[in-house]
């Protein structure tokens, strides 16, 4: 055994130090690859005015069309990139206790009326950049009714969905 050992000890150190890096290497690979991912945190709260808001368009219904407000600001969703990559958003918005989706609305971008509000997905909005957040604001037309919120949600443009409870 001993002669065996003199005779390929070279090929024993390549082996154990070849098994050695490629074992570095694999766990090298997972970690980069879980910090290159998209990591998103969502949160929200109503309007700081949110029963004034309400009242306006309740109010507004009995005023003349051009006096009036067609839609308020009633929930504010944040969207937070924690991750090292920029985060190219499709959707954001909350859900309310019946389970309707409400998308929020923001101004477009692409287009050459900056006026409009549009959802994400169609605005044109830059992607969010690492470590920072994104402010958005889901809006109350004049003929909707008021609703609770259950959760708020942010979707990315791969499909991921993020979401938190209210």
């Amino acid at each position: 055994m001993t002669e065996w050992i003199s005779e390929n000890w070279l090929a024993m150190y390549g082996a154990i130090v070849g098994s050695f890096a490629l074992m570095l290497n694999v766990v090298r690979f997972f970690y980069d690859r879980k910090k290159d991912s998209v990591q998103i945190e969502v949160s929200g709260e109503p309007h700081p005015d949110y029963e004034e808001q309400v009242m306006r368009l309740k109010e507004g219904k009995k005023r003349p069309e051009y006096d009036r407000p067609g839609l308020l600001e009633v929930y504010k969703v944040q969207v937070t990139n924690t991750g090292n990559i920029p985060v190219h958003l499709h959707d954001a918005g909350v859900v309310s206790t019946s389970g309707e989706s409400v998308s929020v609305l923001t101004r477009s971008y692409s287009g050459s009326n900056s006026n409009h509000l549009v959802p994400i997905e169609s605005s044109g909005i830059s992607p969010i950049a690492p470590k920072s957040s994104e402010t958005f604001w889901v809006w109350l037309k004049i003929d909707q009714e008021p609703f609770a919120v259950s959760s708020y949600f942010a979707t990315d443009r791969t499909g991921q969905r993020w979401s938190k409870k209210a």
